[in-house]
Formats: structure tokens, C-alpha cells, sequence
């Protein structure tokens, strides 16, 4: 699984040109100042349970997780406006009925901003919890480490803005005044410390696998990589083993082995593996210049490249996008190319990711519609395409909903599961919302 550089929503990231999605939820009615939580004792957890089948109502941003040490329910994080003009983050562990088993004040007195964010990933016997937003009157971003039923594990740390983590601990790009950047690490069993030195003319991202953690950044002759455990840059894409122009280029893993997909400005597609001699290999289809890679993934022999293509000359210039997939064979570079999902006049996806419950992949994806007024929801559906196998669907389930968020939580077994902030039918997105369940496929 590739663990990109956050603030994801796990949506999927990607080092090429991000989908920005349309309409906003509203500001929440309340403004604050912010300060990081004091730590919790694990005997002590600052825990409360609602009252019996009230859902939890809470506000975005949310991030969700699920995690075998929760059983049937899905953690999910969320801003809690509380008591004007305080707020909090919270983490719950939810039902299938969005009803909490137990919550937890993780940080306080924070700020809603328009481009705040939650995280939530596995962080050995705990998860980590990743906010960006205003703390202590300062923008930035912050993590902390929470443990059983809600017990927080220590301090919030600063990291920057990118960052990612590996099953062994949470890395992210320090840079100070006045000397070279560092790539850090907090191990989830240890304190923060140095990971590697990182070249002074680096800009780079981070790619995370399970143990792996790779950083990318542009060069003079193209595309450098190194690794935490290897920190020697390497030439990872190389202008001149072209004759034509790079459109984008986008990474993903096998295993913790980085692979790369390019993409030139005539559409021609190539890959390659980072593996002992590995050539770039051609992909015997194209692209065409209106199409946006929004997820890319290895599975087994198969490379799969999901895109949408723009189909609004036939809208009468309205939002419209197909949704596509090729699956590449990486032995022979041999490629398919599919329809998962017609177009539909007004309506923009994304983000996108690719979940797997068991062998089977499924892309899925947030749908946005027109704005039909202030009040309206952003979020109208979430959709999904088995890729593989006879014992799911294999046409597009769309789910109607109206709702102010929509992030994937994982999958455990054949089930996958995301989460939704549910607008109610007469709401406005300025009060807090109940959290929504949904399985897949």
C-alpha cells in the first residue's frame, strides 16, 4: 500500500498535479484559538460515551481508519465546535449506525481554516492523528500518537507539511534558517530524531511504504529519488532517455520498491520499477491530452492507471468526466483500456483511491454536483467499480448522498469502508453533523 505525503484524506495523493475539488463545505460558526492537548494517561483517557443510539454530530474536517483492535466499529476524527468559542478534535470508535462505543478529546482549543485537514493512519498498537490547521494562533500541522480508547500518548509534535508514515514510525522534510534540510522521523515506540540528511538543492516529497520511505524532488537532468535507509540520490527519470516532453509523472509502489509512470505531452505512456537494471517499459495505449491520472497502483502483474476524461463539449461546457482504467500487464507493458463510468452532465468526481478487500481491487470515488443553491451540499454521491472478480459487481454503484465530507477508512477482509458527514435534508453545513458508515462493494 503506498502511503503518500499528507495531509491525504487518504484521498489520493498523487506527485502530479492534484484534483481540486469543487465547492467548499462552509466555515463552521465559531472561531478560536488553539493550544496542543496535554497528554492523557493510557489509564486515564479523556473518554466519554454518548448517550444510547445518538449518533455522534461533529464537524469537517474528518479522517477515518479502520483497525482490527476496534472490532466492528471505524475510528473517526472530526472538529468538535463545543462551547463557543472553543473547539476540539475528537476520535471515536463508531458503529455501523455512526453511534460512538467511546470518545476522546485528542487536542483543544483548535481552529477551523479553510484548508484544514485530518489524517488518521496506523501507528503500530496505536494511530497517529495528523492535523493541519490553526494551533496556538499559528498555522501548521501537527501529530500526535493515540492509543487505547482514546488515550494520547504524549505531546503533539510539529511536522511539515510533507510527510508520511511507514508501519515502524512518522517521517516528514525539517527545515531551519540557515542549514540543510533533514528528513525526521518519530518512531512509534521512541522519540523524534534524525532519519537523513537531504541535499541542499532538494524541494522533495515523501512516498511511504511499509518500511520503505522515498524521497522525490526535481533535479537538473530530471527526477532524483533517494531513500531513508540508502540516503544516495539516484537518477530516477531521466530527461534525455526520451524524445519527447514530459507531461507528469506519477509514483507508486511494490511492496517497498518505487515504480514510476510517465506520461509525455503526445499521451504516450512508460513505466519503470526501481528494481537491478530495470528499463522503462512502453504502455501499448495512450492517453489523450484532456486525461487526468487520479490513482495509480501495482496489483500482482498488473499495473492499474485510473483517469477521467473530459467530456464537457458535450454538456454545453457544464462540468462532465468520464472514468476510466488501464490495466497494464508489467511484464509485457500490453495494455487494457475501460469504461468504468459514463459521464454525467454537472457532476465532477474525486478524489479517487483504490481499495482492496482481498484480492479484488475497487476504485472508488467522491462525486460533487452542481451547487444548486448556498445550502447545498458539495458532496452528492460516492461510487465505486470492482476491477476484478465474479463475486462483486462489475458495473458502477453509485450511493446517493448529501454530504459536507466523504474519506475512505480502509478495508479488514473482503469489507472496505468509508466515512460521510451527512448533511441533513433541511441543514446548511454550519451546525454539527452526524458521521455516516458505508461499506463496499
Amino acid at each position: 500500500m503506498v502511503r503518500l505525503a499528507s495531509p491525504v484524506a487518504f484521498a489520493l495523493l498523487l506527485l502530479g498535479c492534484p484534483r481540486k475539488p469543487t465547492g467548499e463545505p462552509p466555515a463552521p460558526s465559531v472561531t478560536a484559538t488553539a493550544t496542543i492537548a496535554s497528554a492523557v494517561p493510557a489509564a486515564a483517557p479523556s473518554a466519554s460515551v454518548p448517550p444510547a443510539k445518538e449518533p455522534l454530530r461533529v464537524s469537517a474536517p474528518i479522517a477515518a481508519l479502520r483497525t482490527k483492535a476496534e472490532g466492528d466499529t471505524v475510528l473517526v476524527a472530526a472538529l468538535s465546535l463545543g462551547t463557543v468559542p472553543t473547539a476540539s478534535i475528537v476520535l471515536a470508535s463508531l458503529d455501523a449506525d455512526g453511534v460512538a462505543t467511546w470518545t476522546s478529546e485528542v487536542l483543544h482549543d483548535v481552529a477551523w481554516t479553510s484548508d484544514a485537514s485530518l489524517t488518521l493512519v496506523p501507528a503500530g498498537s496505536s494511530v497517529a492523528l495528523v492535523w493541519r490547521g490553526l494551533m496556538g494562533g499559528k498555522t501548521g500541522q501537527w501529530a500526535v500518537l493515540v492509543g487505547d480508547r482514546g488515550a494520547v500518548r504524549g505531546e503533539a509534535f510539529p511536522v511539515a507539511a510533507s510527510s508520511c508514515a511507514t508501519s515502524r514510525g512518522f517521517f516528514w522534510i525539517e527545515r531551519t534558517a540557515g542549514q540543510p534540510a533533514k528528513l525526521r522521523e518519530r518512531p512509534w515506540d521512541s522519540a523524534v530524531r534524525d532519519a537523513a540528511k537531504v541535499p541542499s538543492e532538494a524541494a522533495p516529497s515523501l512516498i511511504c511504504g511499509d518500511q520503505a520511505v522515498h524521497l522525490l524532488w526535481d533535479g537538473e537532468d530530471g527526477l532524483m529519488s533517494m531513500t531513508a535507509a540508502k540516503p544516495s540520490p539516484v537518477l530516477a527519470l531521466r530527461d534525455q532517455d526520451f524524445d519527447d516532453e514530459e507531461a507528469h509523472h506519477h509514483p507508486y509502489l511494490v511492496g517497498d520498491v518505487l515504480g514510476l509512470v510517465r506520461v509525455s505531452d503526445a499521451g504516450k505512456v512508460a513505466f519503470r520499477e526501481q528494481r537491478d537494471a530495470a528499463k522503462w517499459r512502453a504502455v501499448k495505449s495512450k492517453l489523450t491530452p484532456t486525461d487526468d491520472i487520479v490513482a495509480v497502483e501495482a496489483s500482482g502483474e498488473s499495473l492499474l492507471v485510473a483517469y477521467t476524461r473530459d467530456e464537457s463539449d458535450a454538456c454545453k461546457s457544464l462540468v462532465s468526466e468520464s472514468v476510466h482504467m488501464l490495466t497494464v500487464h508489467r511484464a509485457t507493458g500490453k495494455a487494457t483500456e475501460t469504461r468504468l463510468a459514463a459521464a454525467e452532465c454537472g457532476k465532477d468526481n474525486g478524489p479517487f483511491w483504490i481499495a482492496r478487500p482481498g484480492v479484488s481491487p475497487v476504485l472508488a470515488w467522491v462525486e460533487r454536483g452542481r451547487r444548486v443553491d448556498a445550502t447545498s451540499a458539495p458532496i452528492v454521491g460516492f461510487a465505486y467499480r470492482a476491477l476484478a472478480g465474479a463475486d462483486v459487481a462489475s458495473e458502477v454503484v453509485h450511493v446517493p448522498l448529501a454530504a459536507d465530507a466523504l474519506v475512505e477508512a480502509g478495508c479488514e477482509g473482503t469489507v472496505c469502508f468509508a466515512a460521510a458527514l451527512v448533511r441533513e435534508p433541511a441543514g446548511d453545513g454550519m451546525t454539527p453533523e452526524r458521521v455516516r458508515i458505508l461499506r463496499f462493494p
